[in-house]
C-alpha cells in the first residue's frame, strides 16, 4: 500500500488562518483533539525559537506581521492554560465520582426499598441467594440502626429526667434559702423589738 498523497507546503495566508482558528477554538486546553494540539505546539515552539532570536537582535529593523502578533497571543494563553491549577479540573473529576458512588447507592437502597415494600413471602423465596443476602445485611443494616435510635432516644430521656431532677433541686434549695432568710428577718426583728 503506497501513498501517493503528495506532501503539501503551507502558505503564510493558510499559516494566519490556521492561526485564528487556533486562537479562537484553543484546542490546547481540550482533552481531546490531540492533533490539533501538537500542530498548534508546533508553531508555539517555532514561534519561541523566533522570539528567543529576535530578543538578541534588538535594535534592527524586523517587520512584525500578524502571524507573529497571533502567535504571540496563542503563546500568552497556552502559558495561562499551562499555570491554570490542574487540581481544579482534578477536583470537579473527585465530585463527579463522589456523586456517581452516591446516585448508585440511592438506586439500590430505592430497589430494596421497593423489593420491602411491595415484596410476598413467594417472591422472596424465587429469588437468587445473591438478592437474598443482599436483603438480609439490608434488614441487618435497618435493624442496627433502630437499635441505634432506641438507645439515643433512652439517652435523650436520661437527660431529660436528670434535668428535670436538677430543676426541682434547684427550687427546694431556693425555697430553703427563701425560709431561712425569713426565719433570720423575724429573729432581728424579734431582737430589736425586745
Amino acid at each position: 500500500m503506497t501513498n501517493n498523497e503528495k506532501r503539501r507546503n503551507w502558505t503564510s495566508d493558510e499559516d494566519r488562518t490556521f492561526l485564528i482558528q487556533v486562537a479562537a477554538d484553543r484546542p490546547f486546553g481540550a482533552e481531546k483533539g490531540q492533533l490539533k494540539k501538537a500542530e498548534s505546539a508546533f508553531y508555539v515552539n517555532e514561534h519561541r525559537k523566533f522570539d528567543a532570536e529576535s530578543a538578541r537582535l534588538s535594535g534592527s529593523d524586523q517587520v512584525e506581521l500578524e502571524k507573529h502578533v497571533l502567535l504571540d497571543d496563542i503563546c500568552t494563553l497556552l502559558d495561562d492554560m499551562k499555570n491554570a491549577p490542574a487540581t481544579q479540573t482534578q477536583g470537579d473529576s473527585d465530585k463527579d465520582k463522589i456523586e456517581q458512588g452516591g446516585l448508585l447507592v440511592r438506586d439500590m437502597a430505592m430497589k430494596t426499598l421497593k423489593r420491602q415494600c411491595g415484596g410476598d413471602a413467594d417472591e422472596s423465596q424465587k429469588r437468587p441467594a445473591v438478592e437474598n443476602r443482599r436483603n438480609s445485611l439490608a434488614t441487618v443494616i435497618a435493624a442496627e440502626s433502630e437499635r441505634e435510635l432506641a438507645v439515643r432516644e433512652k439517652v435523650l430521656d436520661f437527660q431529660r429526667q436528670k434535668l428535670d431532677c436538677e430543676i426541682q433541686q434547684r427550687e427546694l434549695d431556693r425555697d430553703e434559702r427563701k425560709a431561712e432568710r425569713e426565719h433570720q428577718v423575724v429573729m432581728v426583728n424579734l431582737r430589736t423589738t425586745s
